[in-house]
């Protein structure tokens, strides 16, 4: 403009179209440090042939057809990793049907949203399965309502949350144990005392026994020979009943029978006598 009006029209001409195309390289550059795989290879192209024309029409479209060749690939990346059914898979899904402005928006803002979503998901989960320690710390990320704290949680909150309800149960587990056992040792004590006093009913009442059948025997004069013949054979008969039936031990049946009878007649005729005494 400060030159001679030669220098414009040779500007117009000529210059323009030069300058135009050294602001067009430098954007490539740019272009090419930033971009994608498919970016950087259309760009290199347009750098090679150096020309106006490859240069401008990179700039106008070849960037934006490479840039979207980029997106897909990184949108299909995103939907190998998520899992089906969940709101990032489904949405990823649906923006490979849409247009190229949809896939570039769900890069820019969608992704992140959906990830919010699908851990925001996961923390509810959990918290409905977990112990006290588990479902305080779901709820504190919850409350905050930022991914940053779900993600907090689901990366290490949940899992420091879960050894210490870990660690209470362990510690429920052995004071119930040592409950049971205590009540057990006493249930067992109490039931061998109480066995041991019905042991000691039983011979106080076999000793009992023993004392009459021995002042029976000596009212009638029978010898502790007959006596332990007689005893024994009234246990003896007893035992073998109840195995194999009347055999070799009946006689000793009879015996202690005949004995008891004669112990017994002897009672009655002591009695007689005492009264007879008296009147």
């Amino acid at each position: 403009m400060n030159g001679s009006p030669e220098d414009r029209v040779r500007f117009l001409e000529v210059g323009y179209k030069k300058a135009q195309t050294t602001d067009y390289r430098l954007r490539v550059y740019w272009i090419l440090s930033v971009g994608g795989k498919g970016v950087k290879r259309e760009a290199q192209k347009a750098l090679e042939k150096n020309t106006y024309a490859a240069l401008r029409e990179f700039l106008e479209t070849g960037q934006y057809k490479a840039r979207d060749e980029d997106n897909c690939v990184e949108i299909m990346r995103i939907v190998a990793k998520a899992k089906p059914g969940s709101v990032v898979f489904d949405a990823a899904q649906e923006v490979m049907d849409g247009s190229p402005e949809d896939r570039t928006r769900f890069l820019e803002t969608g992704y992140e949203m959906a990830q919010f979503a699908d851990d925001r998901l996961r923390t509810v989960q959990i918290y409905s399965v977990g112990g006290k320690a588990v479902q305080k710390a779901a709820t504190e990320a919850l409350r905050k309502k930022t991914h940053e704290a779900l993600r907090e949680f689901l990366k290490v909150g949940q899992y420091e949350a879960r050894r210490l309800d870990e660690a209470e149960a362990a510690k429920d587990k052995a004071q119930g144990k040592g409950k049971d056992g205590t009540g057990d040792g006493k249930a067992t004590g109490s039931q061998e005392s109480k066995d041991g006093k019905a042991s000691g009913g039983d011979k106080q009442q076999e000793q009992a026994g023993a004392r009459n059948v021995s002042d029976v025997h000596a009212s009638r004069g029978t010898t502790g020979a007959e006596h332990a013949v007689a005893a024994s054979g009234t246990d003896s008969s007893g035992t073998q009943l109840a195995a194999t039936g009347a055999g070799s031990a009946t006689p000793w049946a009879i015996g202690g029978s005949a004995a008891a009878l004669t112990a017994g007649a002897g009672l009655v005729i002591a009695a007689r006598r005492r009264t007879a005494n008296e009147r």
